[in-house]
């Protein structure tokens, strides 16, 4: 290392001495403004205590809110700290569990060496060792003063909840207050449920800090506790129902251990029904060598004998069920599983039947039954007998149900043979053209040489096949004849006929008049041509009123209408006819038979036909519905009610016709317009034409013949000279607008409060085609306001 001369570089060693200690001081300086009071780092470690104070305040609070907003929470308050100890764990979650220890502490806690009686809460947090109060509606501020705390006016009630039996009459549960003060009252939320003792003047009693209730009624109540200084307690009651007795029923007392269900259960029913508290059971039995039971009340059979079973509830009420556990038989066999008996030798035969096991001692008693008792019996000792022939089965059952059988077959020989039915007919129009013959062989029981051959004496009429059934071929007589195996045999005679199938008539419908071309002759065919029985007809008519008809088809008009003819076979077929008798219409007449009307104005015809009991409808046919509409009723004796609306200007012809148009009645109608305008006006009034109303309109499009009317204006008051105009604008099939009439009036001088007026007749005969009509009038020149200005159109269109 280079020494260094203090002279060459300028600097002594005192120098360097003092420079070194004003270093050592200054780092002194800065480490203590590190770690001081008010140094870097302690600034950094109260920042961080700031922050966690901040979070747990937060966390504090929003438990706080949640416990008085918890749904189970119908009060408003806070009902104890468990609430806020629920709500707090939730929001510090297990991450921060550490980060945020706490111990919570509420009424009735010791805190500083002190029992809490004030409606708070206290969390105290191990980490900042912060406290903080909160108060039963959920407010909360950091404890700056513990001592404080612990002597605030409260009360305390204890216990805080408890369930008791409903005993109206029984015993009373106390509740024993804690508080620094006397001046406190007591109140009951719901003595319905709860029976609160009293004193002499009828308020809860409070003997040596001590509360007396019993239940009256299942539910809830709540005893509270109340200072003069508004601190409160409560204690939170339910009334609960212990069981009073319990009662057992099951489906039977009989248990088999022989069965697949060697079990039985027994329910139990506990009263009252509202017992709510205790009613847990304990099943026990007498004997568990015989039955067993378990939780749930199933016994099950061990082995034969008598047992009780008792179920206990949890407050020592108890009842019982006497069960009896036996054996039944298993199963059971016959010596024999086929047996055959012969009526006519030996038809009966002794059944021997064994029970299994045979240590069965109960429903060991037999029953014996037969399937079909018409082919063989069986008594009660299992001796069949035979009846007829066929195979029954024999069944022998115990009493339990365990069931065996044999078969039994019976059998027997004809003796006698007969045919159903003795006679019979085939009908050859018939779909069915056979017969089915039954041969019955006697006894019925017969079932062995029991084959029957059939036989016919002419095969040309009717064959007969191997199972009797006849098939005809052509009208005639046979015998049939059916022969057993050993000889026996029966006869039968058939006739084959054909009768008819169908009847038609000449035709189907006529048309009569009532006096003129009234009769007709009708003709009947009936197929087919070779039908020899029902071949006969008869001839009816639905209504005689209308119609007749003979013996032989001959038909004659009686009166007006429609009736049938029906034509009937001797065997139900038949044929109709329909039959029309009219009474036509000869003359028709309208009144009136013309008529000049107005649009909007309606007229009425009398339309009369003759005869007057004609049956033939009447038309009316209208040549111009633009013009007029038309409705006729009908008013009986052949006279109608024609009524006529007038709709457009024009001319329309009515045409009131029968059916065939061959008889017939006209009604002219002409119907013109009458229009009505006015106007006046007490106002200013320009000059030139001014329009009445609306335009005119032809719908129909009418040729017009005629206008007629007058017209007039005026005006009263005028300050200055005019004349007055009136027109008619129309328009003309090429579209345009035209002056068919106008008047002017002289000049009037002006004088104020006298009255000018003008007036016309009209008068024309255009014989034209007009679409549209248009009434107007003019001044010369304007017309000050002040006095009276009209005119008027009164005018009728004719066609």
């Amino acid at each position: 290392m280079k020494m260094v001369n203090k002279k060459e570089n300028g600097v002594s060693l005192l120098a360097l001495v003092v420079t070194i200690i004003v270093l050592i001081i200054i780092a002194g300086a800065v480490i203590a403004n590190i770690r001081g009071n008010s140094g870097i780092i302690n600034q950094s470690a109260n920042a961080d205590k700031k922050k966690l104070t901040s979070e747990e305040k937060e966390a504090v609070q929003w438990a706080a809110a949640q416990a008085v907003a918890d749904e189970t929470n119908k009060s408003g308050v806070i009902a104890d700290k468990t609430k806020i100890q629920e709500k707090l764990n939730t929001y510090i979650g297990d991450a921060d569990s550490k980060k945020f220890e706490y111990n919570i502490y509420g009424p009735g806690d010791t805190y500083i060496n002190k029992i809490l009686t004030a409606d708070i809460y206290v969390v105290k947090f191990q980490n900042t060792g912060n406290a903080y109060i909160i108060d039963e509606t959920g407010n909360v501020r950091l404890d700056e003063d513990s001592s404080g705390i612990v002597d605030r006016d409260g009360v305390l009630i204890n216990p805080g909840s408890i369930s008791i039996n409903r005993e109206p009459t029984g015993k009373y549960y106390e509740l024993t207050i804690t508080s620094n003060t006397k001046d406190y009252k007591v109140t009951c939320s719901d003595e319905s449920v709860l029976d609160v003792k009293k004193d002499k003047n009828g308020k809860i009693l409070v003997e040596n800090n001590k509360i007396f209730v019993r239940g009256k009624e299942l539910g809830k109540a709540t005893i509270l506790v109340e200072t003069s200084k508004e601190k409160r307690a409560m204690s939170y009651v339910t009334v609960h129902q212990e069981p009073t007795s319990i009662e057992l029923t099951a489906s039977g007392h009989i248990l088999d251990i022989s069965s697949a269900i060697k079990s039985l259960q027994i329910k139990p029913t506990i009263y009252p029904s509202t017992a709510n508290y205790k009613t847990g059971i304990k099943w026990t039995s007498s004997n568990n060598d015989i039955a067993v039971v378990d939780e749930n009340g199933f016994v099950t059979g061990i082995s034969n004998g008598d047992v009780t079973i008792t179920a206990t509830t949890e407050n020592g009420k108890t009842a019982t069920w006497n069960v009896t556990v036996i054996s039944t038989p298993l199963s059971i066999g016959l010596d024999k599983e086929n047996v055959t008996l012969d009526i006519s030798t030996n038809k009966t035969y002794q059944f021997k039947a064994t029970i299994y096991p045979s240590t069965a001692n109960t429903d060991i008693g037999l029953t014996w039954s037969s399937s079909d008792n018409s082919v063989a019996t069986v008594n009660k000792d299992g001796v069949v007998t035979g009846v007829k022939n066929g195979t029954t089965v024999i069944t022998v059952v115990t009493e339990n149900k365990k069931v065996t059988s044999a078969s039994v077959t019976v059998q027997t020989s004809p003796v006698s043979i007969s045919i159903s039915p003795s006679s019979a007919t085939i009908d050859l129009s018939a779909e069915n053209k056979s017969v089915q013959l039954k041969a019955t062989i006697s006894p019925n029981t017969t079932n062995i040489k029991d084959k029957i051959t059939w036989t016919s004496t002419n095969n040309n009429i009717a064959t007969v096949d191997s199972n009797g059934l006849v098939r005809g071929y052509a009208n005639g007589t046979v015998t049939i004849t059916a022969t057993t195996a050993n000889g026996k045999s029966t006869k039968a005679t058939i006739t084959v006929q054909t009768s008819p199938t169908s009847i038609t008539l000449s035709t189907n419908k006529i048309v009569l008049e009532k006096y003129t071309n009234k009769n007709y002759q009708l003709k009947a065919i009936v197929r087919p041509t070779n039908a020899n029985v029902y071949t006969n007809v008869s001839w009816t008519s639905s209504n005689n009123g209308i119609v007749t008809v003979n013996g032989n088809g001959y038909v004659t008009a009686i009166g007006t209408g429609t009736a049938t003819i029906t034509a009937t076979t001797g065997n139900g077929l038949s044929a109709k006819c329909t039959v029309v008798v009219e009474n036509k219409v000869q003359r028709i007449t309208a009144s009136p038979n013309s008529a000049a009307i107005k649009v909007g104005d309606t007229f009425t015809s009398k339309i009369t036909c003759s005869p007057s009991d004609t049956t033939e409808q009447i038309v009316c046919v209208n040549s111009n519905s633009k013009v007029i509409s038309t409705n006729m009723i009908a008013s009986g004796n052949g006279t109608y009610n024609l009524t006529v609306n007038g709709i457009a200007i024009g001319n329309a012809t009515i045409t009131i016709k029968n059916s065939s148009s061959t008889v017939y009645a006209q009604i002219s109608v002409n119907v013109g317009l009458h229009i009505s305008r006015g106007w006046s006006d007490a106002g200013a009034v320009s000059s030139g034409w001014k329009q009445l109303g609306d335009v005119i309109n032809n719908t129909a499009c009418s040729t017009i013949k005629s206008i007629k009317g007058s017209a007039n204006i005026g005006a009263n008051s005028m300050w200055s000279d005019r004349y007055f105009g009136l027109r008619i604008m129309a328009l003309d099939t090429s579209g345009n607008w035209v002056e068919i009439w106008s008047r002017y009036s002289g000049t009037f001088t002006w004088n104020f409060g006298k009255d000018r007026y003008y007036s016309a007749d009209i008068s024309l005969t255009p014989n034209k085609v007009y679409y549209s009509f248009a009434l107007q009038f003019m001044y010369s020149t304007n017309v000050d306001s002040g006095g009276a200005k009209y005119s008027n159109f009164s005018i009728d269109i004719g066609t």
